[in-house]
């Protein structure tokens, strides 16, 4: 009862226990009348909140967050947040904001292989534009091509070339696809635009999340 903020019907409830634990002097019609009063109160009560409709076919994006991240969910914990207000957003209808928190869990994935590939910010990469991160991570993904088609063989060397070629492309993508976007307010985004967005960034953590994890606490120079 408390978990549903009403107080007074609480406290209503709890005279009709105590009177229901007298046999001796509460009688079925003093009962009756109590029970009707504890109704009357709930009725009351429950006008007041605002409820919010959650279409079913959403309810799993509102409840089960983590399950929807799968594997970066963990590997990312700085992006929880983030992976929580998108989905929950997507649910209740505010589509632009579900893909604005969507580029903030792409964030922490940008900033935790910047600190794989072992960049430096003299300032700090939180302060850095995503333009920046991006091509100096470009670069290093480069070098890191070439360090490991000379270190790695074989299939080995192969997975490795293919998900650090796509990883700087799909970077570049959501940066120009999507992010510049929202987060300059030039553009809205419908159930079906934030629903696209927010699977195809769910895809491309999981997958990130495979070979980079964070490495330190969201706010610290990777």
């Amino acid at each position: 009862m408390k978990g549903l903020d009403l107080p007074a019907t609480a406290d209503r409830l709890a005279k009709v226990r105590l009177g229901a634990g007298q046999p001796n002097v509460t009688t079925i019609d003093r009962l009756s009348a109590d029970v009707r009063v504890l109704a009357e109160t709930a009725i009351d009560e429950l006008k007041r909140p605002v409820f919010v409709h959650l279409p079913v076919d959403k309810s799993d994006f509102y409840s089960n967050v983590a399950v929807f991240y799968g594997e970066s969910w963990k590997a990312y914990p700085s992006a929880q947040n983030d992976m929580t207000s998108a989905c929950r957003c997507y649910a209740l209808g505010e589509n632009t904001a579900a893909v604005f928190h969507s580029m903030l869990v792409l964030q922490a994935g940008l900033y935790a292989l910047a600190g794989h590939l072992g960049l430096a910010f003299p300032t700090g990469i939180e302060l850095q534009q995503w333009g920046n991160i991006t091509d100096l991570i470009e670069s290093g993904l480069h070098a890191r091509q070439k360090e490991t088609a000379q270190k790695q063989k074989g299939q080995t060397k192969d997975q490795l070339l293919e998900f650090y070629s796509n990883t700087a492309m799909q970077f570049t993508f959501f940066k120009d696809a999507w992010r510049n976007r929202v987060a300059h307010g030039r553009k809205s985004y419908d159930a079906d635009e934030a629903h696209t967005i927010l699977v195809h960034v769910k895809i491309f953590m999981i997958a990130l999340s495979k070979q980079v994890k964070e490495a330190a606490p969201s706010g610290q120079t990777q």
